[in-house]
Order: C-alpha cells, then sequence, then structure tokens
C-alpha cells in the first residue's frame, strides 16, 4: 500500500469534535503510547528472553503508524513527503553507499523524471526507487536522465 494512500484511508476514522490542540495531543500521546509499548516488548525480549510475539508487535506499529497519519494530517503535512525526506537524510548519512548500474547512475545520484530532480534510493532490477522531499516513485532506468554534478 502507498504511504499516502494509508493516510487517507487511516483519517477517515478522525474525530473531527477535537480542535487543533486537542488533535495534536490526542495522536502525539498516542505515538507515544504506541512506542513505549514497542519498546516495552524489545526490552522484555532482551532482558527476559520473552520471544517477540510477531501479532503483538505489528498491533502496536500499526497503532503507532495511525497516529502519526492522523497527527501529521491535523498539520497537513503528507506521508510521502516525510517518507522522502528520511531516506534523503538516510543517504545523505551514508555516502559511501552506492549501486552500480549499466548507465551510470548509482545510489545517491541526482535524476531528472518529468521535470522534477530526485535522488536514487535503490534499484530492483531495471526500476529505480527515486524520491524527493514531496514524492518517491519507482521508475525504469531509461525514463530517468542523470543530472550533471552542481
Amino acid at each position: 500500500m502507498e504511504i499516502s494512500k494509508y493516510q487517507e484511508i487511516a483519517t477517515r476514522t478522525h474525530n473531527d469534535e477535537l480542535n487543533l490542540n486537542e488533535y495534536i495531543t490526542c495522536y502525539g500521546l498516542g505515538l507515544t503510547q504506541s512506542t513505549g509499548n514497542v519498546t516495552d516488548l524489545i526490552k522484555q525480549h532482551m532482558f527476559c528472553n520473552v520471544p517477540i510475539d510477531k501479532g503483538i508487535m505489528i498491533n502496536e506499529l500499526s497503532e503507532a503508524l495511525w497516529n502519526i497519519a492522523n497527527l501529521t494530517n491535523v498539520l497537513g503535512i503528507n506521508l510521502d513527503e516525510i517518507a522522502g525526506h528520511s531516506v534523503n537524510t538516510i543517504l545523505m548519512n551514508k555516502p559511501n553507499q552506492t549501486i552500480n548500474l549499466d548507465n551510470g547512475i548509482k545510489r545517491g545520484d541526482k535524476v531528472l523524471f518529468q521535470g522534477s530532480k530526485y535522488l536514487v534510493d535503490g534499484s530492483i532490477g531495471n526500476l529505480l526507487l527515486i524520491s524527493n522531499d514531496k514524492d518517491d516513485r519507482q521508475v525504469t532506468v531509461q525514463d530517468v536522465k542523470k543530472v550533471d554534478k552542481e
């Protein structure tokens, strides 16, 4: 599922009776609770040898994602933008990781796709995973043009 589609669906359960500060508090505290529960599962696993129950972990992470989707929605932020920003930040912090492709495009390169600049995040076969702060896409290698170093 695309992250922006998830955000659209998740926000359908949004409570319309709160004001902005109440929304921020509700979703922020919900996120804190969910991540605390995930932390507890990890702590129990690491220090008490309790196996991590995948079903419980999925429930907690899905609750965290729901809170993130709703919090970002009330703040007018699209999850695609956050995901793109996250990938770009990761790549800036790991500049030596590259993917060698036949056309000379490698991980971290800037490419042009439909008039917009993107960063190459990875490849799957002849597909490139590209992103910028507003969008992420899977495109074929032939659909992009490498941008010369600036």
